[in-house]
């Protein structure tokens, strides 16, 4: 147990020092007998691995004030706890050695990465299983790469067909079949006879059974293939070096002890060369094959087949031209015309296609095919509906492929499959049948005699008869209400009346404009204001010229401009009505915020005050354009006052102008008149003049403003 400080004795009490020392000698200070925890430990401070090694235990006073092991360090995931000369620490595993390495796990990339720890682990990355590949780790990095059975040793070679194959390592790590070079571009045969192929002069067999043994005396030669595919007589063996004699008899040619029997069933026979021989006894006591016939005498050949051996004129050939190839009929084999055994000519298997991965086509060894479609002559339309296609057999690969065959056009610009049959159609235009407005142009939907849906679009409709409707079930161009039911209205002021015309819709009768007089709507007529008494009117004449009113925003107010005329009252009047002669330049009315009507006193020959910028007017009026007391058509203005402007006797100025902002881009215009008796000249106001002047250029040329008071009951 740890040794702990304890007070002085002489400094505690007998009896609490007693219960101090049983305290210490039983255990913790809580009286928990430390020898019985878990995990005890001795030396304070002290460091070990955990038993799992995943963490660093150190050796510390728990809640009981014992000395246990306590996990203090718990190590990374790619750190494994050791203890080396009394000191435990965590060390990194090493799963790999240099950072960014790959390799392959199973089919997964794994790249070496360094994690918080720093240390170095395989992390798994792209699993090529995922795509159908392996993972190859042959060279740095690792890859993913197509799956590959290597269908040959390296270096080796084949004859396929007349073509010499090589066996090639691509880029994949894998070995292919190559072509190289095509014998018959010079003339010649492929064989790989000997192991390795090449290419030979056609042949010239000096014997036609392979292995066939032709004894001379005591000696013989055999039949063999050579490297150039072609049957030749082998070297000369001489039996009687082994004390033998030579004998074909067997029908296995070659050196036998004296008196060997080649033969062992009486009376069987057989074809050697053209030669028909029978087993029999021979004068040596020997089973031989004894020469029955010589074919060669009558120009036949010997051939095994229908009864048994025997001569013949004619042979059941499979191939007529030596050397020829095919494909079996399986797809497997290469096959060559060669003479048979019977001296025929026989498809004899030359090159077996599968043991390389491929399949024979063409006297070729080729790649397996994935055929696009089933069966040849099948069609389709492609993936834009415009070309039909053609399942076609490839002679190059053996494979069936699609392939484009005629492209629709107008009138049948479509390809659908009629009867299993890609087929160009027309397409339809409309749907349903029959008559419809699209906007305002009528359109009638027909069947053609492509049987198709065709548009026919008519005219679009226009005055008298703007509007396309459908009546009775046709599209047909039809007039347009002007106003919706028969009667009169004001349209500023003009009176209009609404009635029915020969086209069979409502129409306007446009009057004559009441200026300077208003238009009067009651309802059911409307007409210009009668018994009205006229102050002072003065019709435009335009070509007089007209003078810029206006009030701009405040930004702008070195560009207000105003005019004035000035009018006399021989006594007290009431004005009900007033009228000018103006016109906007740039827009409508609608642009201005207000439209003002002013009266000033006179002031030495001049207004007594200045709209906006100086004294007020007697009387003011502010309108808005939308104000029912305004009627306004084409260049008259008319206010009818709700409530009458009432002046006594002297003379006054009159002045109109709008308030409308600069950025309108609008003008508001007042019409000019030549007048030569009436009161003072037209009076301007703005910035730049600093106050009140004559608008007339020619003394004793009088100008005045073309408006109008009147007085209506």
């Amino acid at each position: 147990m740890r040794t702990r400080n304890l007070p002085s004795v002489a400094a505690v009490p007998a009896a609490l020092l007693l219960l101090a020392f049983a305290s210490f000698s039983c255990g913790g200070s809580s009286g928990v007998d430390c020898d019985t925890i878990d995990n005890p430990c001795t030396t304070d401070g002290a460091l070990r691995c955990s038993s799992s090694n995943d963490a660093i235990e150190s050796c510390l006073l728990d809640a009981d004030a014992c000395l246990a092991w306590t996990s203090t360090t718990t190590c990374g995931e790619h750190q494994t706890c050791q203890t080396a000369d009394d000191a435990s620490t965590c060390t990194c595993d090493l799963d790999c050695t240099v950072i960014d390495d790959t390799q392959c796990q199973g089919e997964i990339i794994q790249t070496c990465t360094s994690d918080d720890d720093d240390c170095l682990f395989w992390q798994d990355g792209q699993d090529c299983a995922a795509d159908e590949k392996v993972c190859d780790d042959l060279a740095e990095p690792a890859i993913c790469k197509e799956d590959c059975n290597n269908n040959c040793e390296e270096g080796a070679s084949q004859c396929s067909g007349s073509t010499i194959q090589i066996c090639t390592l691509l880029d994949d790590n894998c070995t292919y079949w190559v072509d190289d070079a095509n014998c018959t571009d010079s003339d010649q045969i492929c064989s790989d006879t000997s192991g390795t192929a090449s290419c030979y002069e056609p042949c010239t067999h000096e014997c036609t059974e392979a292995d066939a043994v032709l004894c001379d005396g005591n000696k013989y030669r055999a039949c063999v293939v050579g490297d150039d595919g072609c049957n030749d007589w082998g070297a000369t063996v001489d039996c009687s070096d082994n004390g033998q004699i030579c004998s074909d008899a067997s029908g296995v040619g070659g050196c036998y002890d004296p008196c060997g029997d080649s033969c062992f069933v009486v009376a069987a026979t057989r074809c050697h060369l053209d030669l028909v021989q029978t087993c029999a006894l021979g004068a040596d006591g020997c089973w031989a094959w004894i020469l029955t016939t010589d074919c060669t005498v009558d120009s036949l050949s010997c051939y095994d087949i229908n009864d048994g051996p025997g001569c013949y004129t004619t042979c059941a050939n499979e191939c007529e031209t030596l050397d020829a190839t095919q494909c079996n009929d399986t797809a497997t084999d290469i096959q060559i015309c060669r003479v048979g055994g019977d001296g025929c000519n026989d498809w004899t298997a030359l090159t077996n296609c599968p043991s390389s991965g491929q399949d024979c086509w063409d006297s070729r060894c080729v790649e397996p095919c994935t055929h696009e479609c089933e069966p040849v002559d099948s069609t389709q339309c492609d993936v834009t509906e415009i070309i039909t296609q053609d399942c076609v057999l490839n002679n190059d690969d053996g494979c069936n492929d699609w392939v484009d065959n005629i492209t629709c056009e107008e009138p049948s610009p479509k390809c659908e499959m009629v009867d299993d049959t890609a087929t160009c159609i027309c397409v339809n235009e409309c749907d349903p049948l029959g008559w419809s407005c699209n906007g305002e142009t009528p359109e009638n939907c027909v069947m053609g005699d492509d049987g198709c849906h065709n548009l026919e679009i008519s005219a679009t409709c226009a005055e008298p008869s703007p509007k396309c409707e459908m009546v009775s079930d046709v599209a047909t161009c039809v007039c347009v209400d002007e106003c919706p039911t028969v009667g009169a209205q004001c349209n500023g002021t003009v009176p209009e009346t609404c009635e029915l015309g020969a086209d069979g819709c409502n129409d306007f009768i446009v009057g004559t404009s009441c200026a300077p007089k208003a238009c009067i709507d009651s309802g059911s007529t409307a007409e210009c204001q009668s018994g009205c008494t006229t102050i002072r009117y003065q019709p435009t004449t335009p070509d007089v010229g007209s003078f810029l009113a206006q009030d701009f925003e405040t930004a702008y107010d070195q560009h207000d401009v105003f005019a004035a005329d000035d009018f006399t009252l021989s006594g007290t009047t009431s004005i009900t009505t007033i009228w000018t002669g103006s016109y906007v330049n740039g827009g409508t009315y609608a642009n201005a915020s207000k439209i003002n009507f002013a009266i000033y006193g006179n002031s030495g020959g001049e207004p007594s005050g200045v709209p906006v910028h100086g004294a007020a007017p007697l009387k003011l009026v502010s309108l808005s354009p939308s104000d029912s007391q305004l009627f306004i058509a084409g260049q008259d203005v008319v206010v009818n006052l709700n409530t009458p402007i009432s002046l006594g006797a002297g003379t006054y100025w009159f002045a109109m102008w709008v308030t409308m902002d600069s950025n309108n881009l609008t003008r508001w215009n007042v019409w000019k008149k030549s007048d030569t008796t009436n009161g003072y000249d037209l009076m301007g106001w703005s910035q730049t003049s600093g106050g009140w002047i004559s608008m007339v250029a020619n003394p004793g040329d009088k100008k005045d403003l073309a408006f109008g008071l009147l007085t209506c009951p």
